[in-house]
Order: C-alpha cells, then sequence, then structure tokens
C-alpha cells in the first residue's frame, strides 16, 4: 500500500507543531468568578443568610419587617434608602429596650446619604447622627474591632460616618461603625453594611465580622436579614417620593390644560339643508329594502302597474287564464310565453341576475302595450 508524499508531509506538520504547542504552554489554575444565579439575583442576602444558617444560627431573609421577632433575636436592616417611621421606629426602640439587638445604617443610597438621612426617626431615637465627608462616595479597608476581638479587616465607604449627638449641639467624630446597649438589649449602626452582600462576604475578615456583630452581646436564638425596603404608610412613601408626585401632578395639569385649550375657537356654521331629487330618494328606499331582502316589495309595485295598463288598454284580456295571456302578450311583444310567466306570475327571484332580467322583461311588456 503507498502513501502519497503529501499525506506523510501533512502528518509530520501536525506532529511538529504538537510539539511545539506543548513547549511553549503551561498548564495554570485560575479561578474564574460566575454570575449569580437567580435566586442571588433576587436576594442580596443569599449568602448571608446561607453562612449563619451553617454557623447554626437560624437565618431568615425577608422583604418587609411587619412583625417583629422575639428579643432573642437579632434584626439586621441592611436596606438601602430606609425609610422607617415614628411608629415603627418607636416599636424597634421598646423592642432593643426588652432585649433584642438591632444591626442597621442610616438611610443611604448608592453610597451617599439619602435625602432623608438627617430625618429618620429610629437613628434620632437612638441619638446616632449621619455624617457624610465627600460627594463622590470611595471604599477602603478599616480595622473595626469589637469589645475584646482581635481587629477585623472590613470594607466600608469612606465618605460616610455616624456619630453621637451632643447636648451643646456638636458631634463626635465619625465612625465607620457604633455599638451601645440600650436597656437589656443593644444596637450597632454600621455607615454601611455592603459587606454582608452576595459578593463581599467572602471578602477581607467580612464573613468573621458579620459572625461577631450577630454575638455582639451574647447567643442568639435567630437573625432576621431584612434585605428590601419595608411597608411604610402613605404619607412616609409622599415624603420620600414627593419630588414625583409634583411632576406627575404638573404634567397632569398641563396635558387637561392642553386638551380642554383644543375646544376654543369659532363655531363651524352649521351646513344649510340639502334637497334630494325623488329618484335619490327611491334609489335609497330600493337599496334599503334590497339589503333587507325584500326583493318582492319591490317586484309587486311593477308588476300590478302592468296589470292595471293591460287591462286599460286590452280589456278582453281580463277573461283570460295565465297561460292564455302569456301567449297573447308574447305575439305582441316577440318576447317568449315562459319568460313572460316568469315575470308576472312566479316567485320573486333572490339573486341579482335573475330579478334583473324579469324586470327589463316587464318594461319591455309596458312599453309594447
Amino acid at each position: 500500500m503507498r502513501v502519497h508524499p503529501g499525506v506523510v508531509v501533512l502528518i509530520l506538520l501536525l506532529v511538529a507543531l504538537a510539539v511545539l504547542i506543548g513547549i511553549n504552554l503551561e498548564r495554570v489554575e485560575k479561578t474564574v468568578p460566575l454570575p449569580q444565579g437567580p435566586e442571588a439575583r433576587a436576594n442580596p442576602l443569599l449568602a448571608a443568610e446561607r453562612f449563619f444558617n451553617e454557623m447554626g444560627l437560624p437565618a431568615e431573609g425577608t422583604d418587609n419587617l411587619s412583625d417583629l421577632p422575639p428579643t432573642d433575636h437579632v434584626i439586621v436592616l441592611a436596606m438601602e434608602r430606609r425609610i422607617t417611621t415614628r411608629t415603627e421606629a418607636e416599636r424597634l426602640v421598646d423592642w432593643i429596650a426588652d432585649g433584642g439587638l438591632l444591626v442597621l445604617t442610616p438611610p443611604i443610597e448608592n453610597g451617599e446619604l439619602s435625602e432623608l438621612a438627617t430625618l429618620d426617626p429610629l437613628t434620632e431615637a437612638l441619638e446616632i447622627t449621619p455624617i457624610s465627608y465627600d460627594d463622590v462616595p470611595s471604599r477602603t479597608v478599616t480595622d473595626v474591632q469589637l469589645g475584646d476581638e482581635e481587629p477585623a479587616e472590613v470594607l466600608f465607604y469612606d465618605t460616610l460616618g455616624v456619630g453621637y449627638q451632643v447636648v451643646d449641639g456638636e458631634l463626635s467624630d465619625g465612625f465607620s461603625l457604633l455599638w451601645s446597649e440600650y436597656g437589656e438589649g443593644a444596637y450597632v449602626v454600621a455607615c454601611d453594611l455592603k459587606f454582608l452582600d452576595n459578593q463581599e462576604l467572602g471578602l477581607h475578615d467580612h464573613a468573621l465580622f458579620a459572625w461577631r456583630l450577630a454575638g455582639v452581646q451574647g447567643d442568639r436564638k435567630g437573625i432576621v436579614l431584612v434585605r428590601g425596603q419595608h411597608d411604610v404608610s402613605f404619607l412616609g412613601l409622599l415624603a420620600g417620593a414627593a419630588w414625583l408626585a409634583l411632576i406627575v401632578g404638573a404634567l397632569g395639569l398641563i396635558t387637561w390644560a392642553w386638551h380642554s385649550a383644543q375646544r376654543f375657537g369659532p363655531l363651524i356654521p352649521e351646513p344649510e339643508p340639502a334637497s334630494r331629487s325623488i329618484m335619490e330618494h327611491v334609489e335609497a328606499a330600493g337599496r334599503f329594502l334590497w339589503q333587507h331582502r325584500r326583493h318582492d316589495a319591490l317586484l309587486a309595485p311593477a308588476r300590478s302597474n302592468l296589470f292595471q295598463q293591460l287591462l286599460a288598454r286590452r280589456p278582453a284580456m281580463a277573461g283570460l287564464d295565465e297561460d292564455a295571456r302569456c301567449r297573447a302578450l308574447s305575439r305582441g311583444t316577440g318576447l317568449g310565453a315562459e319568460e313572460i310567466r316568469l315575470a308576472l306570475f312566479d316567485e320573486c327571484p333572490h339573486k341579482r341576475d335573475e330579478y334583473t332580467k324579469r324586470m327589463r322583461i316587464l318594461e319591455r311588456l309596458r312599453r309594447g302595450l
């Protein structure tokens, strides 16, 4: 069996190429982050929820806080642009005083303090004031220490801070995190809780620091992670979106004024009543009867008028039967006797061609009298 020289050359070239690739390539391992699944995209605190469950602390994620858990639990208000009514703030403060642990932030939005941050009843009741250092948010790693624990590296917004209120009107320095006991419980206020998100819980000491936060005042029976804006009253929503309501109202007013303005202007004069000819009325009546399948009402008057003229001009035909009349009319007009009988005595047809043919025969008979 002979092998073509070109095939041998091709095989040798492929072997040489494989050797070169093996020499120049090196096997390396690289970690490639995978995109989040649908559940993680819908719940930014899914990783924190699973982390606490694995650590033995039952965790529950929720979008609202309509019902408060027992006071042996931890509540984490991790939503942005939080709007708390005064009634809700009083409930949470009483819950803390009875032994609960609350972790929260001032109302923030995209790393900046919300317009309602300084009016938040909850941080006001806890005597905490948010502080903004810069308009452009940036992030930096901060060493945070809780009690006697070793400092933990946590990524915070360095343009935000929280400070204690002072009686003389001055504030303390801004801190990334403050915590204090309140009655039988305690509260923790952080400049942000971004380190609890799915994509950041595994960075730096975020997981360790989250576990320390949950146990800042001893063991707890469970933790509730509030990931979305909870239900608020109508007045609270209106206060947060008053500018949007004003814009919508202004657009509605402009639209109504523009629509109403179209009615102004000179009135169009009414047209003078136009008279119609008798033939137009006859044509309209005929079209109406034809559309409502009243063909007999159109054919009967033509037959009756022909009979009257026939008897007036040929009285002798009054004593003849139908066949004799048809034969007599056939001799005088040149039409067939059967055609005349169909036109004079048969039922009215419903097809347009047959009806027109019989009306044409009646007209020829009338002219031939």
